[in-house]
């Protein structure tokens, strides 16, 4: 593979400016949300964020395209679950409970699979006397929770995530469809290996990877901030609306190293977010 070039000095003031924005909306959130839920999901796509940065100024970038795709690919899933939390607030405590009580499902799951391959180690005597029936007692608490039936009642079992359907369904009824469809096929051959995801295949979206994972984060520090009632700079209130649009629209299309003034492109495009 040809060796990618390191970002130009436009880039870098760019996505350095992009970074100053992130940094000054997290200080403003930071200062009044103590829902540990939505810290959760803040540090989940600022950390990826973060590193897709790295990955691009490595030497060589296009060595890691694979790491960077499967990282951005990670962010986008925490990204829709957060899109979904923030977007009704008047849903939003029944919607962080269904989420902390999934972890009980989770759990259970996990339970399930250490008595079919029970690890000798693992099954203490603690285990088997407290752990185990507590985990047992919550499920049996929020099972019903994350039932699913069919049309004549009948049980189908268990939802797959915390949240009804799935994250294309998601990305439809926010109105990404067509960007979940894009971004997912490539990304999604890079975490399972795809004939496709090679470092080739994945060259051209080297420059962009690092944008898409800023403008993801913009998404939901735009949500928190108005989730909180924060009153953004005008700059910070653009950067954040221009993220809430598709990153396929033709406005985002300057993602991969250049900025908009006054309707053109002009090459540009942080120092990385602080969480």
């Amino acid at each position: 593979m040809k060796p990618i070039p390191p970002p130009t000095a436009q880039q870098d003031q760019e996505w350095n400016r992009l970074g100053d924005f992130a940094n000054g909306i997290v200080k403003k959130i930071n200062a009044v949300n103590a829902n540990a839920i939505l810290q959760h999901f803040q540090l989940r796509v600022m950390e990826a964020a973060d590193t897709l940065l790295v990955l691009r100024r490595t030497p060589n970038a296009g060595v890691h395209a694979r790491d960077s795709a499967t990282v951005l690919r990670s962010q986008y899933d925490a990204m829709m679950q957060a899109v979904y939390l923030l977007t009704d607030p008047p849903l939003f405590n029944e919607r962080v409970q269904l989420f902390e009580c999934f972890k009980a499902v989770e759990l259970h799951k996990q339970l399930q699979l250490l008595k079919k391959y029970p690890p000798k180690w693992m099954l203490t005597p603690e285990f088997k006397t407290r752990i185990e029936p507590g985990i047992e007692k919550r499920f049996s608490e929020v099972r019903d929770c994350f039932a699913v039936v069919n049309k004549q009642g009948k049980s189908k079992g268990l939802r797959r995530h915390w949240y009804k359907g799935s994250l294309s369904r998601l990305a439809k009824h926010y109105k990404y469809e067509e960007e979940y469809s894009h971004l997912l096929f490539k990304l999604n051959q890079a975490v399972h290996t795809s004939p496709l995801a090679t470092p080739d295949s994945l060259r051209e979206t080297v420059d962009h990877m690092p944008i898409w994972g800023l403008m993801f984060a913009f998404r939901i520090l735009g949500r928190l901030a108005a989730f909180h009632s924060i009153r953004l700079s005008d700059d910070e209130a653009e950067v954040t609306a221009r993220a809430n649009k598709d990153v396929f629209t033709p406005e985002n299309q300057c993602g991969n190293g250049t900025r908009r003034e006054n309707g053109t492109e002009r090459e540009e495009s942080p120092t990385p977010p602080r969480h």
